[in-house]
């Protein structure tokens, strides 16, 4: 009962523009992402995501932000992509098609990366290209 409860508010908090939409690794699985900057690409394994949200950008105008939490080893390599790209233009690939750019500002060494300014529609497709489709899902 817990469950769908918990289902059921976090469907009305996106419905409602308000709240938290959290796809987690016991819902989904995630594509593999190639991150590139300054003709360098490297791929982040789907499996090194832990957890990707859509939330609400308190900054208001309906904008989103989309908080990811990478693993141990995400963590590494993303550090070391982000330590080279300072000041340069980030690339995020999935399935050969470029789903964001962000200028990186500083080293991001914490796992925890954030993109602000989307609307949700801008946001919803982000998240539809990361999500690795299975056989039967919609």
């Amino acid at each position: 009962m817990k469950r769908h409860l918990l289902v059921f508010l976090s469907l009305l908090a996106l419905l409602t523009g308000c709240g938290t939409f959290d796809l987690s690794p016991s819902h989904v699985t995630y594509n593999d992402l190639v991150l590139s900057s300054a003709g360098e690409a490297v791929t982040l394994p789907g499996s090194a995501i832990l957890s990707a949200k859509l939330l609400v950008d308190p900054t208001g105008d309906d904008r989103y932000k989309i908080a990811i939490v990478l693993n141990g080893d995400g963590t590494n390599l993303f550090t070391h992509v982000t330590e080279r790209a300072v000041g340069k233009q980030l690339l995020v690939s999935a399935a050969g098609k470029t789903i964001l750019s962000a200028t990186i500002m500083a080293p991001i060494p914490d796992g925890r990366l954030t993109v602000t300014g989307y609307t949700r529609q801008e946001a919803n497709r982000i998240f539809d290209s990361m999500v690795k489709k299975t056989a039967g899902a919609p």
